[in-house]
């Protein structure tokens, strides 16, 4: 992901999937997206805004969570 929060994404997502104690496919069929659009995600590679709304309703973690743009 050339995308500057695409590693925060890829660790929130892994992150809420082991909180969960579920596998990416599960996780994936839970968010209504394909296991590869997951996988892709938590690999840091790719992700549309159109996903990410998608995560960030289905989750209801704040977007800028799910960017690592929360300030310290």
């Amino acid at each position: 992901m050339s995308e500057p929060w695409g590693k925060a994404l890829a660790r929130t997502m892994k992150l809420l999937r082991e909180i969960k104690g579920i596998g990416m496919r599960e996780h994936a069929r839970q968010l209504g997206l394909p296991a590869s659009t997951l996988s892709r995600i938590e690999n840091a590679k790719k992700c549309d805004i159109d996903t990410l709304l998608v995560i960030h309703t289905k989750t209801g973690v704040a977007l800028n969570t799910l960017l690592g743009l929360e300030k310290s």
